[in-house]
């Protein structure tokens, strides 16, 4: 049969108006050459319901994610299909936690259904309210999880397990496949149904299903089977490929809303389930309760009639003969039986040599191929090549070393190709249990950290070799209820490093509290107050940094970052305001300063603004729940502490792509899913980070 691809339309209703294309869609055709040709073409619709803000940017997250896994994912079509939906079903708890500590009423859900039409076979997998309609030869197929489950089903995000239904079937050219939202339950009348079904082209079928439509938010696809040589543009460009839509801010900064289709609560979800078996019961074929037919009647048996005896005339004479011969049989069977056994086991053994041997030729193939190509998806292809001609090997002799040492090659192979570099030599520095160090500054050879515990500047000093410090306990340079210069320490929100300047002729160490006063530490003066023009608007200040001269100061209660000029006495002047374009600090995380500045927020944004205006900056990474970030005009790269997924990110600074992952090495008990804050040496000789409560520092060696 030759080879099918589809003929696609996409109806995307938003406000009551029809829009020319939703955000929540895609349409993905691998080139015939290319690796994921062998797992076809993939058509994704997601309904995700919830709160306004950074919806879209979650939606294009959830594509990419359902994307790459299934594409990278081992097994069969529907194995990754409902793989790829569970990961995106974690993804999306992670967000609605992050979301929660804000407003726990603030949580996304998302209906999704995934198509792949793979030589003449149709896959689906479907996770909560959506529906498939398939046109065949022989009527119309109906799938929805509303019409299998006895209970009502479960969309994504959700705190509970979700459970994908699956389907396959057999599809021709001009087979018609319609893909629904949540929103299309009950908005179709019968005869306008079977009118637009019936349309010969996808464009016709959703102009007619529009004619009908009532809620002021609904969107669909209609899919056509066709030869591959007669594939046209799709009218509505579908977007294929994987790259994370740049954060847009919103438009203004009030709260969250929920969206108009939130569908958290079970009515809706109830209505639905209802009303998708009744409209089901009525316009679909085949569904009408089928008349038993009686069972045709059996005939009488006939009579019996007992066998003709023969006589046999009795045996007479010797038997000593046939009794010899009984015996050798009775002797020889078994050893024949074992003998045969014992052949076929020795062929069964030498198959099964012959076929690990054949297994460990493959998985060596597979690794000097991915080892020499430079293209970063063949290599993944050749890696999971040699990692399913292991598995065989595996099924046959498990605890093989030869099994060992491949695998050895193939995680070499990963950890270059992801660049993992795990840090083999890292000093524990000291222990502080019940602090919270949120800030840790190095100058020379002390380490200074701020105890958010106790609003408390410590300090260590390194010995001479940097692997340890000279004292177990840290020294208390000041804190909260302190008094300096006749002025009470307050909340302090902050600590950083003052290079000695206008406001001030020696270097040491500014710490700023809520109240907005600045304390300097120096060893030659030891605690001074410096004077500080808190400006009117002065809210919620969250973090500090100096970039000389001036000292920076991120506000998201008042959603701004202040930037202070230097004088004589301090920093007397009132600041102005960095940003030139409206921005959202909600939920902002940490900031840094190279020159640009640099937004971290726990749901994995990372914005770059340079002159107070947001620029093109996408990072090649995702993160997770990052905690810090640190950059320095010196320092040619940027260092995220990415919590969530327990690594220390080096990434270049003018595009964000991956240098390396730093993790630990082999033996060390360190928690990198509790990194919490960070400083790297200008020279990139040594990073100092904190993770849980302990101090930790590791020289680095970046390939």
């Amino acid at each position: 049969m030759s080879p099918l691809s589809v003929d696609l339309a996409e109806l995307y209703i938003e406000g009551g108006q029809r829009r020319a294309r939703g955000h929540n869609t895609r349409l993905v055709s691998p080139p015939p050459e290319s690796p994921d040709a062998r797992k076809g073409i993939l058509i994704i619709l997601l309904d995700l319901g919830g709160p306004l803000t950074y919806r879209r940017r979650h939606l294009r997250h959830l594509l990419n994610l359902i994307q790459q896994t299934y594409y990278t994912t081992p097994g069969t079509i529907l194995s990754a299909l409902v793989y790829a939906l569970r990961i995106a079903h974690r993804e999306l708890q992670t967000i609605n936690e992050t979301l929660a500590q804000e407003d726990a009423s603030h949580a996304y859900t998302c209906h999704a259904a995934c198509l792949v039409l793979h030589e003449d076979e149709l896959y689906i997998a479907q996770v909560g309210a959506t529906t498939v309609a398939v046109l065949l030869p022989d009527g119309l197929k109906w799938f929805s999880p509303l019409l299998q489950e006895e209970e009502e089903p479960t969309p994504l995000g959700l705190p509970r397990d979700v459970r994908p239904h699956t389907a396959r079937l057999s599809v021709s050219p001009d087979t018609m496949v319609l893909v629904l939202d949540s929103g299309w339950v009950g908005q179709i009348e019968e005869e306008r149904f079977r009118t637009a079904i019936s349309q010969p082209e996808v464009s016709h079928v959703l102009d007619t299903l529009a004619a009908s439509v009532t809620t002021p938010e609904v969107s669909a696809l209609a899919l056509k089977v066709i030869p591959a040589q007669n594939v046209t543009p799709a009218p509505t460009p579908i977007i294929t490929k994987v790259e994370e839509e740049p954060a847009v801010p919103p438009e203004s900064t009030a709260p969250p809303t929920a969206a108009k289709r939130t569908l958290p609560g079970p009515s809706r979800l109830r209505r639905a389930w209802d009303g998708v078996k009744a409209w089901g019961a009525r316009i679909l074929p085949g569904r009408e309760a089928a008349t038993p037919r009686p069972l045709p009647s059996m005939p009488e048996p006939p009579p019996f009639t007992p066998p003709r005896q023969i006589p046999v005339r009795p045996r007479t004479g010797p038997v000593a003969g046939w009794k010899r011969r009984l015996w050798w049989i009775i002797v020889l069977l078994p050893i024949a039986l074992i003998l045969g056994l014992t052949v076929l086991s020795w062929q069964q053994e030498r198959e099964r040599e012959a076929q690990f041997l054949a297994a460990l030729e493959r998985a060596r193939t597979a690794i000097a191929q991915a080892a020499a190509t430079e293209d970063p998806q063949v290599t993944r292809e050749f890696i999971r090549q040699a990692e399913r001609a292991l598995d065989d090997a595996r099924q046959i002799r498990p605890d093989d070393p030869e099994i060992a040492r491949l695998q050895q090659q193939i995680d070499d192979l990963r950890q270059t190709l992801e660049r993992v570099q795990p840090l083999y030599i890292m000093w524990q520095l000291a222990s502080f249990p019940g602090m919270n160090v949120t800030r840790v500054v190095v100058e020379g050879e002390s380490i200074y950290l701020l105890d958010q515990n106790t609003d408390t500047v410590y300090r260590y000093t390194l010995t001479d070799t940097g692997e340890g410090v000279t004292q177990p306990e840290p020294e208390r340079l000041f804190g909260r209820g302190d008094s300096v210069d006749g002025r009470r320490v307050g909340d302090l929100i902050d600590i950083a490093w003052l290079p000695a300047g206008p406001a001030t002729q020696m270097s040491g160490l500014v710490a700023l509290d809520g109240a907005g006063a600045l304390f300097v530490y120096d060893p030659l003066r030891q605690t001074y107050t410096l004077d500080f023009a808190r400006p009117e608007t002065w809210r919620a200040p969250l973090r500090m940094l100096v970039y000389p001269p001036r000292l920076y100061v991120l506000d998201p209660g008042a959603n701004t970052i202040f930037r202070f000029l230097p004088t004589p006495d301090g920093y007397t002047v009132p600041p102005d305001e960095y940003f030139t374009v409206p921005v959202d600090l909600t939920g902002v995380q940490d900031f840094a300063i190279d020159g640009n500045v640099y937004l971290l927020y726990p749901d994995g944004r990372l914005l770059r603004y340079f002159q107070g205006a947001q620029d093109d900056f996408t990072p090649e990474v995702v993160l997770s729940s990052p905690t810090a970030i640190y950059v320095t005009g010196q320092l040619p790269y940027l260092f995220i502490a990415d919590a969530g997924n327990r690594r220390l990110l080096v990434l270049d600074k003018e595009q964000g792509n991956l240098v390396a992952q730093l993790v630990p090495g082999e033996g060390f008990d360190v928690d990198f899913g509790d990194l919490r804050a960070l400083f790297v040496a200008d020279d990139l000789s040594a990073v100092v980070f904190v993770a849980g409560e302990t101090l930790w520092r590791a020289p680095l060696s970046l390939r």
